[in-house]
């Protein structure tokens, strides 16, 4: 049992640590964190947070904007409506995520989708190979066409130079989208806010 700031939910230590690891406040590798601020958080609500695309809506990260039915801006109770209650739920230094398993053959493969939401608004979204999932699952691609496990080179093409990099991840402010690169491939796509740098991702001198 996870209890922090008014959220409490339970995790398998599998998952937890996975979306400790995957979620967008600690998804880079060069990040500082921020400092924690207090807000009132609810309780986690608790579905089976499994997903089918036709539940999800359209399969696009859309860049600076949203995934599916859900977009950024909206309430936990908008992502609710629109996706039912998450499986999981995490609290973060700045305020705490949705968690999803979006899948096309009830769980046998999928990707992990992360909801972050901070002030009961949804701030950035991440959608990430789900861990010992049997393969990527549905074709969930970015607005321009980058899909998970297309290899780097594509996003070097379609967006060109990254404005913001680390070891592990290239992000694009402009655009509102980053890249969670492994092995030479997209491993997970963030979609936040167009022209504002995400929460949680510092930039070594």
């Amino acid at each position: 049992m996870i209890q922090s700031s008014g959220v409490s939910c339970r995790m398998s230590p599998t998952l937890r640590r996975a979306v400790v690891a995957l979620t967008a406040l600690s998804l880079l590798i060069s990040v500082s964190p921020p400092a924690p601020r207090a807000q009132t958080v609810p309780a986690c609500p608790r579905g089976s947070g499994v997903l089918t695309p036709v539940s999800l809506g359209p399969l696009v990260m859309r860049e600076g904007s949203g995934l599916g039915a859900v977009s950024l801006g909206d309430s936990a109770a908008d992502v609710e409506r629109a996706w039912s209650q998450p499986s999981e739920c995490l609290p973060l230094p700045r305020g705490y995520s949705y968690n999803y398993l979006l899948s096309d053959d009830g769980g046998q493969t999928g990707l992990l989708l992360v909801v972050v939401i901070y002030q009961d608004r949804v701030e950035q979204i991440l959608a990430t190979l789900s861990p010992h999932s049997g393969g990527r699952g549905p074709a969930l691609r970015t607005g321009r066409g980058v899909s998970i496990m297309d290899p780097v080179q594509d996003v070097h093409r379609v967006y060109g130079t990254p404005t913001l990099e680390s070891q592990n991840a290239i992000g694009y402010v402009s655009e509102g989208v980053a890249f969670q690169i492994s092995r030479g491939a997209v491993g997970g796509i963030l979609v936040f806010p167009a022209g504002s740098v995400p929460p949680g991702w510092g930039v070594e001198p």
